[in-house]
């Protein structure tokens, strides 16, 4: 089972928290909510600062060089540098709509958004200071991109409500491939004993990369509560049928993040839902595809709308209301 225990957030927010990130060096986590606030949290759960950052509520933050953060609300992205209490280090206008997500490269120096507008974008952000250059994606997907994924240093993955999730080659600028998930949608048999069945399509909110030495799988979670993987070849995705998996009935409802932590021969996997459940998993490589068995899943009393893996012991939950929680497997 997993320990919850409620950090004391009194004061910090009267709305719900949208988004969490760790930063690591300084020990501390980031919650980002509705009213567009964010709040430092000290390792231990003590509320150590607020800032208000914009009008619009926060929709997704990540870690970026020197200790500082990258929070998106509405169509900006915000660098904030946690020793500035007052206002954020610079702000630059990347989406044309509002961006649904961010993800940084792995050498700190690019940022992706996911948006509104179905559109990737990337932004330069290796020099601290001045508008960074931005590049739009020439294509785009046909409704609102809701997670973008660093794959490697000229891949990205991107996820959609068009049913789809996409291979883009960041030096192109293109999309190179498609996997269309409407296939995998939830029906109700006639001979079925299944007294409830989410009939949902499988909307795309959530991406995860797998990965050991290089990138191995794609998890994705859909508003129909599976968990949809699909074997990256070269970093890609796969065009095969055979090599992509769905997990369905995963959730009850729709799965709003997933993220996993390599344990070298295999993977942990946290998936949280809208059916306040947060499922622990194990995920282990066969020959041509991935076996995922669940290990653990633990009730909260709202919805999930964010989470971060700070160890393979320990998970922050950012939810539907003003306090983050924190899982502790036992």
């Amino acid at each position: 089972m997993a320990l919850v225990r409620l950090w004391n957030s009194a004061g910090a927010s009267d709305s719900g928290f949208n988004a969490v990130a760790h930063i690591a060096e300084k020990k501390v986590f980031v919650a980002g909510d509705e009213d567009g606030c964010i709040h430092f949290f000290s390792d231990s759960g003590s509320k150590v600062q607020s800032m208000g950052i914009s009008d619009d509520e926060i929709t997704s933050i990540c870690p970026g060089a020197n200790e500082t953060i990258f929070v998106s609300a509405g169509e900006i992205v915000y660098q904030v540098d946690p020793r500035n209490s007052v206002d954020p280090t610079r702000s630059f206008k990347i989406g044309r709509e509002e961006i649904n997500h961010i993800s940084i490269n792995e050498n700190l120096t690019r940022l992706a958004t996911a948006d509104d507008d179905g559109r990737i974008r990337v932004a330069d952000v290796s020099k601290p200071e001045g508008e960074p250059k931005i590049k739009a994606f020439r294509a785009k997907h046909e409704n609102l991109a809701t997670a973008v994924e660093w794959t490697t240093e000229q891949i990205l993955h991107s996820a959609s409500a068009d049913q789809s999730i996409r291979t883009w080659r960041v030096d192109q600028q293109k999309c190179v491939k498609t996997l269309d998930v409407s296939p995998y949608k939830n029906e109700i048999r006639e001979d079925s004993s299944e007294t409830k069945v989410n009939v949902s399509p499988p909307l795309v909110h959530t991406i995860s990369i797998l990965r050991n030495s290089k990138p191995e799988f794609v998890l994705a979670g859909c508003e129909n509560g599976s968990i949809i993987s699909n074997k990256l070849d070269a970093g890609k995705l796969s065009s095969n049928k055979t090599l992509t998996q769905n997990f369905k009935g995963s959730h009850n409802f729709g799965i709003g993040k997933i993220c996993n932590m390599s344990l070298n021969d295999r993977w942990l996997v946290v998936s949280g839902g809208n059916d306040n459940a947060v499922k622990f998993w194990t995920a282990e490589a066969e020959e041509r595809t991935l076996k995922l068995r669940l290990d653990k899943s633990t009730s909260l009393s709202t919805k999930i709308n964010g989470m971060v893996l700070a160890s393979k012991e320990r998970v922050i939950v950012a939810n539907g209301q003003n306090k983050l929680s924190e899982l502790i497997l036992q």
